[in-house]
This record gives C-alpha cells, sequence and structure tokens, in this order.
C-alpha cells in the first residue's frame, strides 16, 4: 500500500488521495494553503456574504446552524453569534447514539448561545430497523446519522425559508485536498450522496424484509431542486473563509464556554465526537476493518500538518490505537440484536483486499501498515518542522463518577446552577433541605410586603364554593347556577348523556379524512410533554386511530428528571418521531419576568410558544391534523366556552393567554426577531393552509385518572419521592419546575391552587366524596411548594425580596385576611 510520505493517510482512503512526484497526498499540499491564504481577505468576503443574508428570511432567522453536542458546533456557533452578529436557528437531528457529555454539552450550548433551536428525534425503534438493514447491506452503523444530519437541516431551510445554511469544516478537502479552499465549495445534494452517503441515497435502502417503507425515509429524503431554488437554498462552509484548527477552536470553546471533553477508545483526541458512544469505538472500529487506517490517522495526520506532532509520532499514536478492540462493541450489538459472528461475517464481506488478507490459518491480517513505512524515500525531504507539542486536555465532568454504559435517547435541555446533570436532579438534596427551606419560608410569607394590590376585570370580590365540588367562585369566568353548582359539575353532568360511540366515530371519519393525505408526510401533529394525557393523546391517535403521529414539545427550560423519563418512553414505548423546540433563555426568561410583574402570570411565556410553537411546526410540515388534549374552560370551566366545541383553532384566546400577544411585551430583549415561536398564525393562515386543529376530549371523555394508568403501561414515571407541598396527586404536571409557583399565585389571585383543582379532578370523576375533599383542600391549601423555589428564583434572576413584593401585589385583600398575623382566607370551604 501505497502511503503519503508526509502525513500518515493510505492510498486506500475511500475519499480518494492523489500523490506527487514527491509521495505527498493531495491532502497535504491542499492544506499548504491555510499558511499562504490571506485570511483577514477571506473573512471579509465571509462577512460580506453573511450581511446579504441578515433578515432575508423574513421569518426572524438570519441562517441555520446544524449542531450538536460536540465536533465544530460551539466554534461555528460562536462565530456566527458572537463575531458576526447573526440571529441563527439551531437544528439536530438525534442520532440516537447520545453519551451524557453529549447531552450536556448541547444543552450548554444551547444555554451560552442563547438561540432557538429545533431538535428532530426519530422513532428508535424504526432507527434499529434501519441499522440492521444498512448493516447488513453495506456494513454502516452510521448511514443514518450522516443521511439525518446533512438532511434536516437543508428541510428546514425549506420549510421555514431559510435560504443560508452555515456548516463548519469541510473535510472532503481538509482530509484529503478535493477542493482548494479557493474554489468555495458549498454544500450540495451530489456531494452528500456521493462523499458522504457513500453513493447510497435514501430511496435505495426501502427493504420491504427489513420493514423499511418509503413513508419511513421520509426524514432522509433531500428536497428537491424546485424547492431548494424557490427558497434560494445554500450551504457554505466556513472552514473555507476562517482558518481551521479544531484543537485549538475547541480549546478556545472550552476555555469560553465550558465545552466538556472525555477520554476516547482509539484516538488520542479528547476533543471531537464526544457526543456520540460509537464513534471513536465501533464505528471507527468498523472503518478499521474495512480500509485499514482508522481515526486515530485521521487526527494524527491533521497534527502533522499542523506541526503540533512529527510524523514518527503519529505513528506510534496508530500502534496504539488502532487495532485496539472497542469496549462499546456488546452495547451496539445488544441494540442493535445483531449477534457478534454475524457483525463480523457482514464486516469482512467489506475488507479493502488491497489491505487485508488471510494468513495460513484463516485469520485476517494486514498485509501492510503506515508502521511499516517510516522511512519512505523523501519522508526526510518532505516533512514539516514540528513548532508546538500536542497535548489535548480532559476536562472536569460535570457529572463526576457517572458512568457511560448505555445511549441517552434524549435528555435536559438547559443547564444553569441546579440544573446541570444530562438527565436527573439533585432530588435528595432538595429533600434534605425542605423543612429548612419551608421554616424559612413560613416567616417570609408573614412578613408585611405593603398593602398595595393589583386589581382587574378578573379579580374576585368574595368566594362561593360549589354545592357538589368544591371549587369556588372566584375562579375567573366560572358561574354557579341557581341550584349553586358550578359550570363545571354541570359540564361532568352533560358529559353523562353524550354518546361517546358516536364521537369517536365521528373522530374515526375524520382521522380516514387526513389519513395518508399528506403524502408519505405526518398525518396528524400530537403536542406532548412529559406528563401522562400526552402518552394518552399519541397512543389514541396512534394505536387506536391508525394515524402517523409527529410529536411535538416546546421545550421546558427547567425539565424535571422524571419529565425527561417520561418524554423518552412516549418515544420508544408509543414508536413515534419528536420534533423538540427549545426556546431563546434569554428572551423566554425576559418574558416570564415582566409577565410575573406585570400579570401575576410567569408562565404566560410557556402556554404563548406552546400554542404558537405547535401551529407552526404543523404549518411547515403541512401536517393536516392537531390534535390537542382537553378543553380547559368546558372541563374545568373558564371564561372561554360553556359549550363544548371539537375545533381548537381559537385555542390561543383561551384564559391562560389573557387577550395578550407577544408584541404587548416587546422590549429591548423581547424583539420581533426573537419571538417566532410566541407568534400564533392569523386566521387566514389557517384557512389558506387548510390546517383543522381539534380538541381530542372533544370525542373521548376526558379522564386524568385513566390516562395515568394507561401511561403506566408505557413506562410513565410519578414523582420518585411523592407528591410536591400543597398538591394530593404524584403524578399531575410533573414534567418541569417553573410551573409549581405560578399555580401557587393563582391561590393569592383566587383562594384555590393545585388541591383544590386536584380534589375536583376525583369528584368529577366519581373517585372521592365532597367530604374527603374538604379535609383534604383545608389541610393542604397553605402549603407554599418550596421545592423548586431556589430554582424560580435563579432562573428569573431575581431576589427573595423582589419575589416577594411582587407576590405579594397579587394578594386579594377581598377575599384574604391576615388574624393572629398570618394571612387567612375570609372565606372557609365547608
Amino acid at each position: 500500500m501505497k502511503y503519503c510520505t508526509r502525513c500518515l493517510y493510505p492510498a486506500n482512503h475511500p475519499l480518494y488521495l492523489t500523490f506527487d512526484d514527491h509521495g505527498v497526498c493531495s491532502g497535504c499540499r491542499v492544506h499548504e494553503e491555510k499558511d499562504i491564504l490571506n485570511w483577514e481577505i477571506r473573512k471579509k468576503k465571509l462577512d460580506k456574504i453573511l450581511e446579504s443574508y441578515r433578515n432575508k428570511s423574513g421569518n426572524s432567522y438570519d441562517c441555520i446552524i446544524p449542531v450538536r453536542g460536540g465536533g465544530d458546533s460551539y466554534f461555528v456557533t460562536h462565530v456566527i453569534t458572537k463575531i458576526f452578529k447573526l440571529n441563527p436557528l439551531l437544528v439536530t437531528y438525534n442520532h440516537e447514539y447520545n453519551t451524557k457529555t453529549g447531552i450536556r454539552n448541547l444543552a450548554n450550548l444551547l444555554t451560552v448561545f442563547d438561540c432557538d433551536h429545533i431538535n428532530y428525534t426519530l422513532d428508535p425503534e424504526f432507527v434499529r430497523r434501519l441499522v440492521r438493514h444498512t448493516f447488513r447491506k453495506f456494513a454502516s452503523m452510521y448511514w443514518h446519522i450522516l443521511a439525518g444530519t446533512l438532511t434536516f437541516p437543508v428541510q428546514v431551510a425549506v420549510k421555514f425559508k431559510i435560504p443560508l445554511i452555515i456548516w463548519g469544516v469541510h473535510g472532503w478537502s481538509d482530509q484529503v485536498g478535493m477542493f482548494s479552499h479557493l474554489d468555495e465549495v458549498e454544500m450540495t445534494e451530489k456531494a452528500r450522496k456521493e462523499h458522504s452517503l457513500m453513493g447510497i441515497d435514501a430511496r435505495d435502502i426501502i427493504s420491504e424484509k427489513d420493514g423499511v417503507t418509503r413513508q419511513d425515509i421520509q426524514p432522509f429524503i433531500y428536497p428537491f431542486d424546485e424547492e431548494i431554488e424557490r427558497v434560494g437554498v445554500r450551504g457554505i462552509y466556513l472552514s473555507n473563509y476562517i482558518r481551521w484548527d479544531s484543537k485549538k477552536q475547541h480549546e478556545r470553546m472550552i476555555k469560553l464556554y465550558g465545552y466538556e471533553t472525555a477520554k476516547q477508545q482509539r484516538t488520542f483526541n479528547t476533543y471531537e465526537d464526544v457526543d456520540c458512544f460509537h464513534s471513536a469505538g465501533t464505528h471507527d472500529y468498523i472503518k478499521f476493518i474495512k480500509y485499514g487506517y482508522s481515526k486515530v490517522s485521521d487526527h494524527a495526520t491533521r497534527e502533522i500538518r499542523l506541526k503540533r506532532m512529527t510524523r514518527e509520532e503519529g505513528i506510534e499514536m496508530v500502534k496504539k490505537y488502532s487495532e485496539k478492540i472497542p469496549s462499546d462493541l456488546p452495547v451496539f450489538l445488544k441494540w442493535s440484536g445483531i449477534k457478534r459472528w454475524k457483525f463480523f461475517s457482514y464486516l469482512d464481506k467489506w475488507r479493502d483486499k488491497r489491505i487485508w488478507q488471510k494468513d495460513k490459518y484463516g485469520k485476517w491480517v494486514l498485509k501492510d501498515s503506515v508502521v511499516n513505512h517510516i522511512k519512505d524515500l523523501n519522508v526526510s525531504k518532505v516533512r514539516l518542522v514540528k513548532i508546538e507539542d500536542c497535548k489535548f486536555i480532559i476536562t472536569p465532568s460535570r457529572e463526576p463518577g457517572e458512568k457511560e454504559d448505555k445511549y441517552i435517547l434524549m435528555g435536559r435541555g438547559y443547564i444553569d446552577k441546579y440544573n446541570y446533570k444530562a438527565v436527573f436532579d439533585d432530588q435528595l438534596a432538595i429533600q434534605k433541605n425542605l423543612k429548612k427551606t419551608k421554616r424559612h419560608i413560613s416567616r417570609l410569607l408573614e412578613k408585611d410586603w405593603g398593602n398595595f394590590f393589583i386589581k382587574d376585570e378578573r379579580t374576585p370580590k368574595e368566594m362561593v364554593f360549589c354545592k357538589k365540588c368544591v371549587m369556588s367562585s372566584s375562579k375567573p369566568g366560572l358561574y354557579l347556577n341557581e341550584d349553586g353548582i358550578c359550570g363545571a359539575c354541570v359540564s361532568v353532568e352533560k358529559k353523562k348523556l353524550i354518546n361517546w360511540d358516536k364521537k369517536k366515530a365521528e373522530l374515526k371519519q375524520l382521522c380516514d379524512k387526513y389519513r395518508g393525505s399528506n403524502g408519505n408526510g405526518y398525518d396528524c401533529l400530537v403536542p406532548v410533554s412529559g406528563g401522562k394525557d400526552s402518552m394518552y393523546q399519541v397512543w389514541e391517535m396512534k394505536k387506536i386511530y391508525n394515524m402517523k403521529v409527529l410529536a411535538v414539545c416546546i421545550v421546558p427550560h427547567l425539565q424535571t428528571s422524571e419529565g425527561i423519563a417520561n418524554l423518552n418512553s412516549l418515544v420508544k414505548k408509543l414508536n413515534v418521531d419528536l420534533i423538540k423546540i427549545s426556546l431563546k433563555p434569554s428572551v423566554f426568561k425576559a418574558i416570564r419576568r415582566k409577565t410575573f410583574v406585570k400579570l401575576g402570570n410567569p408562565n404566560w411565556a410557556d402556554h404563548a410558544s406552546t400554542f404558537s410553537g405547535v401551529a407552526r411546526t404543523a404549518f411547515m410540515y403541512q401536517i393536516p391534523l392537531i390534535v390537542w388534549g382537553e378543553d380547559i374552560a368546558v372541563e374545568f370551566g373558564g371564561t372561554t366556552s360553556k359549550k363544548r366545541v371539537a375545533s381548537a383553532k381559537d385555542i390561543i384566546k383561551n384564559d391562560l393567554i389573557l387577550n395578550r400577544s407577544v408584541k404587548d411585551f416587546y422590549d429591548d430583549i423581547i424583539k420581533p426577531e426573537n419571538t417566532y415561536f410566541y407568534k400564533y398564525p392569523q386566521d387566514e393562515d389557517w384557512d389558506k393552509r387548510k390546517i383543522k386543529s381539534i380538541y381530542l376530549g372533544y370525542y373521548h371523555n376526558w379522564n386524568g385518572y385513566e390516562h395515568y394508568l394507561l401511561a403506566k403501561k408505557y413506562g410513565f414515571q410519578s414523582r420518585k419521592l411523592g407528591c410536591l407541598s400543597g398538591n394530593i396527586l404524584n403524578y399531575d404536571n410533573i414534567d418541569e419546575k417553573l410551573c409549581e409557583i405560578h399555580i401557587w399565585i393563582k391561590f393569592l389571585k383566587y383562594g384555590f391552587w393545585r388541591p383544590t383543582d386536584q380534589c375536583c379532578y376525583h369528584i368529577w370523576n366519581g373517585r372521592m366524596s365532597r367530604e374527603k375533599a374538604i379535609r383534604l383542600v383545608n389541610a393542604k391549601q397553605y402549603e407554599f411548594p418550596a421545592e423548586y423555589y431556589r430554582d424560580f428564583l435563579e432562573f428569573h434572576g431575581i431576589t427573595e425580596k423582589q419575589f416577594w413584593k411582587i407576590a405579594n401585589k397579587y394578594r386579594n385583600r377581598n377575599i384574604w385576611h391576615k388574624v393572629n398575623g398570618k394571612w387567612k382566607l375570609k372565606y372557609i370551604l365547608k
């Protein structure tokens, strides 16, 4: 085998090399441009390109950046946001071989760079089938990653009409010199197929035998030329305009942003691919078996070219790592269901016979290796002089002692002082300090924070309790009839008269109409969280009505470990695709702070972004049907409806939004270009798109407890440490940490919160007497939700003094008074 006389690359490199008269490969020759090009001029050229796309999309975003928890994602995002000041939409195809390090890195990236983000996860069971198929067909466990990573950003660019995609390094130029930097080669479908996907396109992998259908492969279908041209999509590589030095770039990202590194199995490079369980393990070993060289040669070659390693030092690294058996192989074999002997049997068919042969014992051995070419002719003549040492850092882990022994499908989406682990919370630490926190808060509750309180048209003057349940007339929009029965109880009685079989037949007819109407795309969209009702909604639409479901989650910034686990179970056990949308933290926090101060409603941002983000996703994907859960006004009583309706198109007008739009909160942070997912489509947009939005509760008798029982069968976790303060249920609203105090503020305004709501659920569904509910409400309602108190303060950047002054302004003096120095309701439930 011929090897480059300067680096370590062999002539059988799959991206193809050429050699000059001195035996130097094309990759080394093109790399020399890094030391002779005027990078300041090239940077100015990049600036001109980027400036021409600023706000060009009309969708608030200037460009798209594909990101993950490893590689060059931090550096690319740093350059675009911090140096060129663009507003990118970050996108991720979830490769599903995630490490905890990668999960933390991605969450940290979203936090520190303060960008909106879309993360696409495919049904893990389909991915498993696909990997088995691609491995058997062409010995690749990585085809879906390459295809998804290079397709999803382009699909988003077309759907969102964002014409510019910014990639990092052009690997084919950097490795083998396929192009000069001056060619300014861009990302194309042709290059993607021929070089990244080994000539195998999505349509080539359809297999009836392995259960890979045309509908399954839609996530890997590259947009048509006319779609690309209509939007004007182009993908540029930063490495054509910035001198690329991955090691130094990573070290800068470590210093500036806390990028985590990790020891890798089969290479000395601790910076790259730390997000993938197999990249530097089994995947790299497959490459070695095919071509007789591996990732360590890639990394050493780069360091030789950058004059941080001699060729001889690189060869020592090859000796150390290239034939090392990866310890992660059993994990892949167990996950994929491929037996060990079959794994090697499939691989043997793809060994490059130019470098491999069998010995007399029938064992595969290398015919040659770069190890045998230390003193080749011209090696000394073309040698680069080493100018610095090559040392890679291993940073301290945010979770010391945590094992990397299995894939993490999805984890945390945001990191702060108290929420920094990939999946788990420090719940025991919270519980340990809970008594102390409660004693501290009890003193603050009784402190004099001023007498002024904010009134509006919804402020109740009294409390009258329903004679059937324990709900109060102080709930905005709730009416009591002449018999003293509330609207919610009246609705419960009306539900008993509904012919639910007929309603289900109506829904079936609707599903029959829309099933398959979107070509090979999704039949319906279901909004999800980490709660019980999400699982029920997805289960109904997928298992009962046989719809192709896209689940969409607007990611809570402070997820609980149970919420993360439940979202994982929903995708894994119900076999659906999921889009997670993470919102720019600075804007989300600013809206929450503002609505907390002005409305006493910190969760307004959560509700507005959920309703708007779900609708916008349906519009982008042309999904004909959105399936929400219950109409809260009908099920629980409220201002917007006394009449049961199927349509949820006007969900943005419900009691949670308070007739406000994000425009009401615009300021120096909350700007039009930063609030795309807070803007609900206009009526004319709905009419034009012909998308239908419905409440599942109109067609099915809504029963949260039954949903909980069903969800448990699919892996739903209730709160491990039992009920939160003020709660009687350990499975209600458990997916995030900021909601409890939001709900508690309702207690100050209207005299009821969680215990009243939850007891009413049980009364309405015949599982609790009013007498028992009275005892529970009176025992629990004065408890403060202390568990996530510190999280609330930290997230909003407010002090205790600020919190209590704001909260006290919403304590309704019409229904509250002080008794022996303690706040008590004037109206006693009895």
